[in-house]
């Protein structure tokens, strides 16, 4: 449904403008980010507090870029 609703506002809206879609806890998938990574728009995803603590642990400060390695268990989760 997330995916259709993006595709309905950019038809809406247009793909000229900038655009930034805040998605809440239960809406972050592999399947929805390979959809985003080809569409016009940024976006932020809200987690649950201990989703990908080692790698939040890892930061030296609130503000900076983290890269998430995909892993065969998200995969298998995702295509079966």
């Amino acid at each position: 449904m997330a995916k259709k609703n993006i595709e309905n506002m950019l038809r809406i809206v247009g793909n000229d403008k900038k655009i930034i879609t805040i998605f809440d806890r239960g809406y972050a998938s592999l399947d929805i980010l390979f959809h985003l990574k080809h569409m016009p728009i940024l976006y932020l995803f809200r987690l649950q507090s201990d989703i990908y603590a080692q790698e939040k642990n890892s930061m030296k400060n609130d503000d900076e870029i983290v890269n998430l390695k995909i892993t065969k268990r998200q995969t298998k989760k995702l295509y079966g």
